[in-house]
């Protein structure tokens, strides 16, 4: 069975296309989460965003651990085998992975410290039969209506 949509936690998306290629046709990556340099978000920050990816899943593990859905020693383990010890770029796959993953991908671009954009473009470049989506949120019936073309050439059955 191979499935077209793929769109909650894109980063991770990316390694199961690159773990289980048969399973997927195509996938659409909306607002991956990941490693890099302030380019073109509304936030600004200097060097890699680390600040905003601790930031959020240390938010997250201390509301885990104060209503007791998980031990403090349970929610560090999940943080070491999401992100790291060595912080690679989306934290689920290297930049040599992406190059192999040969599923049409739609890529479209975050604005923001969670979702930089650079970490899109840089899939788009990376994958080979990646398209890019920039400026998606927030647009006008124009926009949309582009998008929405974008989409359905991508997902619509041969």
């Amino acid at each position: 069975m191979s499935h077209t949509w793929l769109l909650y936690r894109p980063s991770y998306a990316l390694a199961l296309l690159r773990d289980y290629p048969d399973r997927f046709e195509r996938a659409v990556l909306m607002q991956l989460f990941g490693l890099h340099e302030h380019t073109t978000e509304i936030d600004e920050w200097k060097g890699l965003n680390t600040s905003g990816v601790d930031h959020w899943f240390d938010k997250w593990a201390d509301d885990m651990v104060k209503s007791n859905r998980a031990s403090q020693e349970g929610v560090e383990k999940l943080k070491r085998n999401m992100f790291g010890p060595v912080k690679i770029f989306i934290f689920s796959c290297t930049r040599k992975d992406v190059t192999a993953v040969k599923h049409p991908l739609l890529v479209l671009a975050g604005v923001d410290i969670y979702h930089p954009s650079g970490t899109a473009r840089e899939i788009a470049r990376l994958a080979p039969n990646a398209r890019l989506i920039e400026g998606w949120r927030n647009t006008g019936p124009k926009a949309l209506e582009e998008m929405q073309l974008k989409l359905s050439s991508l997902t619509c059955c041969a």
